[in-house]
C-alpha cells in the first residue's frame, strides 16, 4: 500500500487529527500524516491510534516444549505508551509555528510541564523525542496484539497442551484490536490427555501428598505429633510433586494406574463372560 493509499485508508478519527493540526498552516493533512508518523505503521492505523492516543501492545512469543506434564507454552510482553501532542521545536511564546519542519511528536506530559514556561525544545529534546517516536513505532509494528486506551483485553488461553498430545496456539494478527474477552483455545489432545493434565495438575499431587502424610502421622502416638510430623510430609510431598521431575514421576504413576485398572476390567470381563 502507498502512502497516498494509506492516508486515503485512514479511518474518520484519525483523518481528523490531522485535518484539524493542518487548518490554517498552509499544509495539508497528507503532509502532516507523512511528515509525523514513522513509515513503519503508515498502513496500520490500529498502531496510528495508539501512537497518538496512548495504549498498549503486546507480543507473544510461543516457546518450544517442556516436557511431560508441561509441554508447549507461551511468553508474552506487554508495553504502554503515552497519548502524544504535535510539540513546537520552536515554541508559539517564541513565535514558533505549527509547521511539519517545527513539530515533533511527543508525550503530552513533556510537553506540556514545557509549555507553562513558553520555553523551546532543546536539541536533546527533539532528538529523544525523535527516538522515542520511531522505538515506539517499530514495537506497534511487530505486535501482535493492539489495544487503545480505555479499552482492554480479557482474559485468555494463548496456548494449551495435553499430554502426548499436541500444542494448539492462537494466531492473532499484527494490528489486532480487542475490544472484549478473546475466545477460549481448546485442546488438540485425547480424552485421556485432558484427564492426565488435570491429574498431574492438581488431583494426583493432592492425593499422594495425603497418603504420605497419612503415612507418617502413624508412626507417631501422640496427636500433636501426628498432626505436625503429618502436615509437613504431606506439604513437602505436594511441593515435590510440582516440581518436572516430581511431574515426570506422577505421569509414571498414573500410568501405571490405568494399565492396573484397565487389567482389572479385563480379567472382570473373563470371569463373569
Amino acid at each position: 500500500m502507498t502512502n497516498a493509499q494509506s492516508f486515503i485508508a485512514l479511518p474518520a478519527d484519525i483523518r481528523a487529527t490531522f485535518d484539524n493540526v493542518a487548518s490554517g498552516t498552509g499544509h495539508t493533512a497528507y503532509e502532516w500524516f507523512i511528515t509525523e508518523i514513522p513509515a513503519s505503521i503508515r498502513d496500520n492505523a490500529d498502531a496510528i491510534r495508539v501512537l497518538l492516543d496512548g495504549g498498549s501492545a503486546t507480543m507473544v512469543t510461543e516457546i518450544g516444549d517442556r516436557g511431560v506434564g508441561g509441554g508447549g507454552y507461551t511468553e508474552t510482553s506487554t508495553v504502554e505508551f503515552p497519548d502524544r501532542d504535535f510539540s513546537r521545536h520552536t515554541s508559539g511564546h517564541n513565535g514558533g509555528e505549527y509547521t511539519p519542519d517545527n513539530v515533533t511528536l511527543e508525550s503530552s506530559a513533556i510537553n506540556r510541564g514545557r509549555q507553562p514556561n513558553g520555553a523551546d525544545m532543546t536539541a536533546d529534546e527533539i532528538d529523544t523525542a525523535q527516538t522515542a517516536l520511531e522505538t515506539d513505532a517499530s514495537i506497534l509494528a511487530d505486535a501482535d496484539i493492539i489495544v487503545p486506551a480505555g479499552e482492554t483485553v480479557g482474559e485468555t488461553v494463548l496456548a494449551s497442551t495435553t499430554i502426548g498430545g499436541p500444542v494448539t496456539t492462537v494466531e492473532i494478527p499484527a494490528g489486532t484490536v480487542i475490544d472484549g474477552p478473546l475466545p477460549m483455545v481448546e485442546t488438540g489432545g485425547s480424552v485421556l490427555g485432558d484427564v492426565g493434565d488435570a491429574v498431574l495438575d492438581g488431583l494426583l499431587p493432592a492425593t499422594v501428598g495425603f497418603a504420605m502424610g497419612k503415612h507418617v502421622a502413624d508412626q507417631f502416638d501422640d496427636d500433636i505429633d501426628k498432626i505436625g510430623f503429618g502436615s509437613m510430609a504431606m506439604g513437602g510431598t505436594v511441593l515435590a510433586c510440582m516440581t518436572p521431575p516430581g511431574q515426570i514421576a506422577l505421569a509414571g504413576y498414573a500410568i501405571w494406574n490405568v494399565a492396573k485398572l484397565a487389567k482389572r476390567g479385563v480379567r472382570w470381563i473373563s470371569e463373569n463372560a
